[in-house]
């Protein structure tokens, strides 16, 4: 039996690709960098360990998404995570500590509501708990996959829920947060979760944070990479790392096969785990067209591009695991987009981070994806230039509000978007893909096309929003249909 072919070795290809070992199909993963996990990603420098990944991962306790992580040993059994009990939010002058918990939080938006805006916090914890009890029901199938009689059945059982979706998925979280009476609130709201955002996903992210599914998985990137390989290795997987995909080629309208340099692979079905755009352009030199495609790049929000400071620092500023820091000067990620939100990850209470005594810190920065590709194309010195000059002004920034910062840097490493298409090809550098706004999971694209027998699509750019947990279950998805629809191969 020949190999399904997946194309790329990020969370969503080794899971797909345990999927379907698990159902007995054999399959094998191209990788173009020299490790599996794409940007999942995790590194060492002068024993100082940064994880640019695993920040935070929902379904860590429970439900469908938890069963399916479960499958593919991205969680097991009984995993601890490692957090800080709260975060800091800072916005227009205020600062909030956030305890993630539906009784803590209750009480902070208690102490910053006025009375008008009551109603609107049990509505929100209703809300919430709906959502929370709908990520914990049983699944079968894809929902495309089911007869007309198991759709029905389905929608007859979620009704509330689907009622739910039907409100909220165009209402924009901007909206939402207008409607509350409280400045205060507004500030913590926007400090929490982008504006532009679906309040859908909102809520989906809320029910996971409150209910406490959602957390730093110990070991981080690093070891979740490791059991995913290791799971799929164990199941008969070949995974090939350092190997290219230049070409998904198509015959009479079926994938036949890759070719990767001069080398070709035949196979039943591919699946494309990799980059929507790339796909389409490069891969498949623009030979499957479909609606939902263009639209989605076309109009699809993107997540920002970011550039990364990692930090390796000879003392400890008491600094939470996540800081969104306030400055009025603010820092350039690129000359024309200031930061003045600063968002910090600090690794102070993550053991093995960093030596005794020290710590780790990961600032990101929103920047232009234009300005970095077109100043490295431009001049390679110039590019270094101004990381150096980010670099410079985030110390600055740093040494503001943590005296005796700059002091204390041991380590600085820059990762630009550039940085991180090395490890995935990313549309405009978007590094989590497509934002979960209203209209990007209105388009979002399906799992195969029609036009093109054998195709089939999984990972961030197809799962909107992206996480851990939900190219997971992209992956498995992609699984079901592919086994439906190729029924004559196996």
């Amino acid at each position: 039996m020949e190999s399904v072919i997946i194309v790329g070795g990020g969370i969503a290809g080794i899971s797909a690709g345990i999927f379907l070992q698990k159902k007995g199909i054999p399959s094998v993963i191209y990788e173009k960098n020299d490790r599996p996990g794409g940007v999942c990603y995790s590194f060492d420098e002068k024993n100082f360990h940064f994880d640019l990944c695993c920040r935070l991962l929902n379904g860590i306790e429970s439900g469908w998404r938890h069963k399916l992580m479960l499958e593919t040993g991205a969680v097991f059994p009984g995993m601890k995570t490692e957090s800080s009990p709260f975060e800091i939010y800072q916005n227009e002058g205020e600062s909030f500590r956030v305890e993630w918990n539906c009784a803590s939080f209750r009480k902070l938006l208690n102490g910053l509501c006025s009375n008008e805006d009551s109603r609107r916090i049990d509505h929100f914890f209703d809300t919430v708990e709906k959502f929370y009890n709908l990520s914990q029901e049983e699944r079968i199938r894809p929902f495309g996959l089911l007869s007309l009689r198991e759709k029905s059945e389905f929608l007859r059982k979620r009704k509330p829920y689907f009622d739910l979706y039907k409100k909220i998925l165009p209402v924009p979280f901007e909206k939402w947060i207008a409607e509350w009476q409280s400045e205060s609130v507004r500030k913590l709201w926007q400090a929490i979760y982008p504006d532009n955002y679906s309040l859908f996903a909102f809520f989906a992210y809320a029910a996971a944070r409150l209910y406490g599914n959602s957390g730093r998985p110990v070991g981080g990137s690093k070891a979740l990479i490791r059991r995913l390989t290791e799971t799929y290795r164990n199941l008969g997987g070949r995974l090939e790392t350092g190997a290219a995909v230049d070409e998904i080629v198509i015959d009479k309208k079926r994938v036949v096969g890759v070719r990767l340099g001069k080398r070709f692979e035949a196979a039943p079905a591919v699946v494309a785990a990799c980059d929507l755009s790339a796909a389409l352009t490069k891969l498949l030199h623009g030979q499957v067209k479909f609606k939902q495609a263009k639209t989605f790049l076309t109009h699809g929000d993107l997540v920002y591009p970011i550039i990364t400071i990692c930090y390796g620092l000879s003392k400890r500023f008491g600094i939470p695991d996540m800081l969104f820091l306030e400055d009025d000067h603010g820092v350039d990620g690129s000359p024309d987009l200031t930061n003045r939100l600063i968002e910090i990850q600090s690794y102070e209470s993550i053991p093995g981070a960093a030596p005794p005594g020290k710590s780790a810190v990961v600032v990101n920065l929103r920047c232009d994806w234009y300005f970095w590709k077109n100043l490295r194309e431009r001049s390679e010195d110039a590019y270094r230039q101004y990381k150096l000059t980010v670099v410079n002004e985030l110390n600055d920034c740093m040494e503001r509000h943590f005296p005796g910062f700059t002091d204390a840097v041991e380590v600085t490493k820059v990762l630009t978007p550039l940085s991180y298409g090395k490890l995935s090809v990313l549309y405009k550098g978007a590094w989590r893909g497509f934002a979960p706004t209203a209209l990007s999971i209105k388009h979002q694209i399906p799992h195969f096309v029609s036009s093109c027998k054998g195709l089939y699509f999984c990972g961030q750019s197809v799962a909107v929003g992206g996480g851990i947990d939900a190219v997971t279950e992209d992956a498995y998805e992609t699984v079901e249909y592919l086994l439906a629809k190729e029924k004559f191969i196996f």
